[in-house]
């Protein structure tokens, strides 16, 4: 009988390397993941590095769970975020920072331009819209009229700030605004808002 000739397979050792500054540029992440209401496609923000700029930036894509494909549905250096489906699964709302403003934008679902719902100095945030689909309630902080930071380039002394709450600043944030988080809600049609909670403490998350 003859010998069988076997073959050893021999595993190609990788070479191990440390992660470098370069390869955080080719990171991207995915968050704020929201499923439309037939459940038939998934709208995501794809953040990125820019390694000119050395910023973080994010556009908005659509997965479609029929056909296994995504593609991109917003473009450029800017912040997209807060996506939130119109209940007919018609539109889309997100926030994004374009014009130095947050701002609310609604685009279609099938892609289009998109267009600037409301626009306001201060952080949005938990966009969810009513069950007609008529309003989009969110919630919303009014920035400073100026920084406490710059006070002391600007030569204005002293330099100092009261402080009447226990979380009061955050690392790669500075000084949190003095105006809490408030409900307010938005009409889709005219882009009339009106604030629906007020006082010194934070309201958040609206459903």
């Amino acid at each position: 009988m003859a010998a069988r000739k076997t073959k050893r397979r021999t595993k190609r050792k990788t070479k191990k390397r440390y992660i470098e500054a370069e390869d955080i540029c080719r990171l991207k992440l995915i968050n704020s993941v929201a499923i439309s209401p037939d459940e038939r496609k998934i709208a995501y923000v794809l953040e990125r590095v820019s390694e000119d700029k050395k910023k973080y930036y994010s556009n908005l894509h659509l997965y479609d769970l029929d056909k296994g494909e995504s593609r991109q549905f917003t473009f450029g250096d800017y912040n997209d975020t807060g996506i939130s489906w119109s209940p007919d699964g018609k539109s889309i709302a997100f926030i994004s920072t374009r014009d130095k403003k947050s701002a609310i934008y609604i685009m279609p679902a099938e892609g289009g331009a998109e267009r600037k719902l409301i626009e306001k100095d201060g952080t949005f945030s938990s966009l969810n819209w009513t069950p007609g689909g008529t309003e989009i309630v969110y919630q919303f902080r009014f920035n400073d009229s100026h920084e406490i930071e710059h006070e002391k380039e600007k030569g204005k002394q002293p330099l100092y700030r009261h402080i009447t709450r226990l979380w009061y600043r955050l690392d790669g944030q500075g000084y949190l605004p003095k105006d809490r988080f408030h409900i307010w809600k938005v009409t889709v049609e005219s882009g009339k808002d009106e604030q629906l909670t007020k006082g010194r403490y934070d309201e958040v998350f609206p459903a």
